[in-house]
């Protein structure tokens, strides 16, 4: 399984979670993530 795959598994795994209220990706070495709130682009 690649990283966007356990990436994928693991935000759909927090989805489910009903009391979570908010997702944290943090990227290490080269990766970097920047964060965005995706309601700002009407696609929430």
């Amino acid at each position: 399984m690649g990283r966007q795959e356990e990436a994928m598994e693991a935000i759909e795994a927090a989805d489910a979670e009903v009391s979570a209220k908010a997702i944290l990706i943090v990227g290490e070495g080269a990766n970097f993530v920047a964060g965005a709130d995706i309601r700002e682009s009407g696609q929430a």
